[in-house]
């Protein structure tokens, strides 16, 4: 008797950890610290990261978004090892959001290390966007199962990646203007519904300058590179156009 007494404690207690969870949503206005031992996060709002300040997300969390929701950070997001996941108990791609870093009027840092991002990007985005600021995707990083793009990146985003996977999505890599992607060993594009970088915007101002990456870079449409615009286009880059690319 005793014996099934402590087998029942011990069953109660090991359901009990493995339900636990912790809701988050809104504003985080200070330095704020997710913790393994508080884990899953489940977002049940969208997460913003204001200005000035820091969410670290510690080794082996798990963040679970319900449906339509995600994380801005106008300021900086910091995470090792960490599933960015759906909560959904049949899980589909498009069940969350994004993690947006910075907007119109703030800048954001995201440092993601050994992270893994899946089913997200509703609504015409990636799972990670990056409208105005900058990240760095290392050590073996997974996107994969995005209803949209892996990754976007805006005119004034800035990424890069090594050791990073980016498969299931619609396109791995979408620039919706001359944003910046850099790229190091260990990168693999394979698997989406279009292995290429697709080029969503039409026409260029400025200088702007490709990586050269192992998939083709797709135009959706005519380019055009106006008067004093610098395009650099590295060797063996291969550029396909259901249109034409004119050189003003």
């Amino acid at each position: 008797m005793k014996h099934l007494f402590a087998f029942v404690v011990l069953a109660l207690c090991c359901a009990f950890q493995q339900t636990h969870a912790t809701d988050v949503s809104g504003s985080i206005a200070t330095n704020t610290t997710w913790t393994a031992a508080n884990s899953p996060y489940v977002v049940t709002g969208t997460i913003t990261v204001a200005s000035g300040f820091t969410l670290t997300i510690q080794n082996g969390v798990s963040v679970m978004f319900t449906d339509n929701t995600g994380i801005i950070v106008d300021g900086s997001i910091n995470a090792t090892n960490v599933s960015f996941n759906s909560n959904a108990a049949t899980k589909k791609k498009g069940d969350w959001g994004a993690i947006q870093i910075g907007d119109y009027y703030n800048t954001g840092t995201g440092v993601f290390n050994g992270c893994s991002f899946t089913f997200g990007g509703k609504n015409s985005q990636g799972m990670l966007y990056v409208y105005r600021g900058n990240v760095s995707l290392t050590n073996n990083c997974n996107v994969s199962n995005s209803a949209n793009g892996g990754v976007v990146i805006e005119e004034n985003g800035s990424v890069s990646m090594s050791s990073t996977t980016i498969s299931s999505t619609v396109w791995p890599v979408i620039f919706r203007g001359k944003g910046s992607l850099s790229t190091g060993l260990g990168i693999s594009f394979a698997g989406n519904t279009h292995d290429a970088v697709y080029i969503e915007f039409y026409a260029l101002s400025g200088s702007w300058s490709i990586p050269k990456v192992s998939v083709p870079y797709v135009f959706y449409s005519d380019f055009y590179v106006n008067e004093g615009a610098n395009f650099t286009i590295p060797g063996s880059v291969v550029l396909k156009s259901p249109g034409r690319i004119i050189v003003n």
